[in-house]
């Protein structure tokens, strides 16, 4: 009898992790839960500023003035709208890695997500209309949400692939065996 490396591994080590696939999407839509949280108490609230706006003009501010001029000048009025979406590709992209780390080790996944919050409340601190406090509720909350999301795609995606069940009449249990008559036949 020989033995296979199959007996050497647990039976719950595949289901521990999630694939790496799911994981990353999962990140990518808890990144996006937690923006989504903040920019919509963002726009219901004036003293709550838009952390993308935020990091935006903070970009704005600490690029050289050339480069700034530069994207003006090929971009036209589409600057802010490509910065924008370039804020929300990377932090997209950064919340896919996130999930891939989560995969593994949870706590550093979500201590991106609340970092990337921290970033945003620091950036946004700069807006004299913003209430600082209020906005690093807010983003505590949205970052609440990415981690919560997080958390619970990851179980998700931990869970085994469903097997379809198969009826009665398909798996051949209602059919006598071949060769053998029906009761009463």
């Amino acid at each position: 009898m020989s033995e296979t490396t199959e007996t050497t591994r647990r039976p719950d080590e595949d289901r521990r992790r999630a694939p790496k696939g799911r994981a990353a999407i999962a990140g990518l839509v808890a990144a996006g839960s937690a923006l989504a949280v903040v920019e919509l108490v963002a726009g219901l609230m004036a003293a709550v500023p838009s952390l993308i706006i935020a990091v935006g003009d903070a970009v704005i501010d600490s690029v050289p003035g050339w480069l700034e001029r530069w994207a003006i000048a090929t971009l036209g009025t589409a600057d802010k709208p490509v910065l924008i979406g370039g804020i929300l590709v990377v932090s997209g992209l950064v919340g896919a890695v996130l999930g891939l780390l989560a995969r593994r080790w949870f706590l550093i996944g979500a201590g991106g997500i609340v970092l990337f919050a921290a970033i945003g409340v620091l950036a946004a601190s700069a807006d004299p209309r913003g209430s600082v406090p209020l906005t690093t509720l807010v983003a505590l909350v949205g970052a609440g949400v990415g981690v919560g999301v997080l958390w619970w795609l990851l179980a998700l995606a931990r869970r085994p692939a469903a097997v379809p069940a198969v009826s009665g009449a398909e798996s051949g249990a209602g059919t006598p065996p071949s060769g053998t008559a029906a009761p009463g036949v």
